[in-house]
């Protein structure tokens, strides 16, 4: 799942129990504006992919959680869409 926006992912990360990385939560929550934030969040979305499919991943699941946007973005940097 894409984080866009951090305080709404703590939410749901408190309501599921689920964990967050400092590596990511630290600067997004430093970030001056929202729109940096998100792009602190797509940058990271886009590397942890990148690593996963270096590590033999080859086939990914989104959850969009109504942000198609953000999950295009991301398959964009990663070079999956037809040309």
């Amino acid at each position: 799942m894409p984080i866009t926006d951090i305080e709404k992912i703590k939410k749901f990360s408190q309501m599921t129990g689920a964990t967050l990385p400092k590596s990511i939560v630290g600067p997004m929550e430093k970030a001056a504006t929202p729109e940096e934030a998100r792009k602190l969040g797509m940058e990271f979305a886009t590397r942890q992919c990148e690593d996963l499919r270096q590590n033999g991943v080859k086939y990914f699941h989104f959850y969009t959680m109504n942000q198609s946007r953000a999950v295009t973005e991301i398959v964009n940097n990663l070079g999956f869409t037809k040309k």
